[in-house]
């Protein structure tokens, strides 16, 4: 039984039912998107902390090649961030700067989408601040949501983390 239509619905019970009954947590749909790609992308938090103690693989990519952490940093989850970067232990730490098919990095998608919080979590993980996408733009520099919103993610960034070596 596919459980990713029910993680990021809020169906909770559902999910729990599924997981406990033995559905399969790593199953992928046709664009390769795991219950943990689901739940990262909507915020559930309570269903990533199961899918991960029965197994989700928080490096899994889809066909995009996104990891949940994309999908948590393109929301600004910070709650589903620290989720993933808190379940990160050999074999499966958390890859902070996966790129996706056009190079994005989480880091990217956070920024991409002002979500500051986030980016900054990110960069005190380890994310690389310098690492570039297929246009040549390091996370900190993708014109993004633009305005004034940017500018303002842009500087919580740099008084928080300081400026980015060149």
């Amino acid at each position: 039984m596919d459980t990713a239509p029910y993680c990021c619905a809020g169906h909770d019970e559902i999910v729990q039912e599924l997981v406990g009954a033995g559905a399969d947590v790593t199953r992928q749909n046709n664009k390769g998107l795991t219950p943990l790609h689901y739940a990262a992308s909507k915020s559930r938090i309570d269903i990533g902390k199961l899918l991960i103690s029965r197994g989700a693989d928080i490096n899994v990519k889809d066909k995009a090649n996104q990891v949940p952490l994309h999908r948590a940093a393109t929301t600004g989850s910070l709650g589903f961030i620290r989720l993933l970067l808190d379940s990160s232990v050999p074999p499966n730490k958390t890859r902070l700067n996966n790129a996706d098919r056009i190079g994005n990095t989480p880091l990217h998608l956070a920024m991409d989408s002002a979500h500051a919080e986030a980016a900054v979590a990110l960069i005190n993980a380890g994310a690389d601040r310098g690492r570039l996408n297929l246009d040549g733009e390091a996370p900190e520099d993708v014109e993004g949501v633009g305005g004034s919103e940017q500018r303002r993610a842009k500087q919580y960034v740099i008084e928080s983390c300081g400026k980015r070596d060149p």
